[in-house]
């Protein structure tokens, strides 16, 4: 089990979730999840992000280059914490979106919202 696989599951049972929750956070099927756990697999770059920002950590902790779980607060760190989960989990599907998704998803939101 490498660094990543270790402290991947240790975020994960710390916050109280399971597998199967974790991969719909991260828009992955629960296997997916899994092989990051037993480390089968490890995430791209752009879920490397995701896992960080969604535990609060730097991708330096995932990886095993610092024992420091901490991170600067940015502002929009905080702002984010004001966040629930589910708005959470909507924010993360819109990043994975391509241009075209997020323009119908704006048109959308534009139409509901009456601008």
């Amino acid at each position: 089990m490498t660094n990543f696989s270790r402290r991947l599951k240790k975020l994960r049972t710390c916050k109280g979730i399971t597998q199967k929750q974790c991969g719909h956070i991260f828009a992955l099927s629960e296997k997916q999840y899994q092989n990051y756990e037993i480390g089968k697999s490890t995430p791209n770059f752009k879920n490397l992000i995701l896992i960080a920002d969604y535990f609060g950590v730097s991708i330096d902790y995932l990886v095993g280059r610092t024992d420091e779980t901490a991170i600067n607060k940015t502002q929009s760190q905080e702002i984010l914490d004001d966040f629930s989960e589910e708005d959470i989990e909507i924010i993360t599907k819109y990043k994975r979106l391509d241009g075209n998704g997020k323009a119908k998803i704006q048109e959308r939101l534009d139409t509901l919202l009456g601008i």
